[in-house]
């Protein structure tokens, strides 16, 4: 997940369109080597293959994070626009080309994972659009990833809205909890958390892995639903911290102005003071 960034007018709704795709179509791509690459290794280390995996994704996020700042902030995560759309943070016209900016960019990004990994080293791909564990109903998988995705877009907006947005700490703090959500989903639903990623590795890599039912309901459904309770959510509590912060600006302002108002009484009485003792 890439960090929710805050409106800047000054960057056209083309420039960040062009940036989702981009930086949807390299992390398609190149996280598609991580099964492969942790299933290689896990042995040869001496390590389970969910470390590996999760070692790998925090290395590819913190890869990520200076290209998406460089490509005008590029998303990786439709569910991250329609957060911020339901939030009123971003317009319908914006979230509507920046979604097809990233599944353009999710297509191609399978497409050229394909095209350049050998046959014999795809035998994992089937893996990356999640999948619901055997014996699992269908409505735990979509409980599962509604959960998750609540949680991962709330800390997006929190570290977005934070006075020190840009701190380091911040920044990686949504790539953490994408790594937390992961590990805790991957015996549910794998999980996806991303609608494109699931959809692209479902249809344009396998033929329907997922039933109709499944796809649509776990890793839809679950996803929009966990984005769109986080906005509400936020927008809830959004106005008590406004709140709060005008009456402590009021508060401040008011001790200013009777400060002011008990110097200038004091410089008026010394005043009338020395006029009196002139006088006399």
């Amino acid at each position: 997940m890439v960090k929710v960034s805050k409106t800047s007018p000054e960057v056209p709704v083309w420039k960040r369109v062009v940036g989702d795709f981009f930086v949807t179509w390299i992390w398609i791509a190149t996280s598609s080597f991580f099964s492969e690459i942790a299933a290689h290794f896990a042995n040869k280390l001496q390590i389970s293959e969910l470390s590996l995996n999760v070692i790998l994704l925090v290395i590819g996020l913190a890869c990520l994070s200076p290209v998406s700042k460089f490509l005008w902030g590029g998303n990786i995560n439709p569910v991250n626009h329609i957060g911020s759309l339901v939030r009123g943070t971003m317009t319908l016209t914006d979230c509507i080309f920046r979604m097809l900016g990233q599944l353009a960019g999710a297509v191609l990004g399978t497409l050229t994972a394909m095209a350049v990994v050998p046959l014999q080293h795809q035998g994992r791909f089937h893996l990356l659009s999640g999948g619901l564990r055997e014996g699992l109903a269908v409505e735990v998988g979509y409980a599962c990833e509604s959960a998750l995705v609540f949680f991962m877009v709330l800390l997006s907006f929190y570290s977005s809205d934070h006075p020190e947005g840009e701190g380091y700490f911040l920044t990686l703090a949504p790539h953490l909890t994408t790594v937390a959500v992961v590990v805790i989903g991957s015996e549910v639903t794998g999980p996806s958390l991303n609608p494109y990623q699931s959809f692209v590795w479902n249809y344009v890599y396998t033929d329907n892995q997922h039933s109709l039912k499944e796809h649509v309901s776990v890793f839809w459904m679950g996803p929009l639903t966990g984005a769109v309770s986080a906005a509400l959510f936020w927008r809830y509590i959004s106005p008590i911290k406004e709140v709060r912060k005008r009456d402590d600006a009021s508060s401040s302002s008011s001790s200013e102005r009777s400060s002011r108002d008990k110097a200038r009484g004091r410089a008026a009485a010394k005043a009338i003071t020395t006029e009196r003792n002139r006088a006399s």
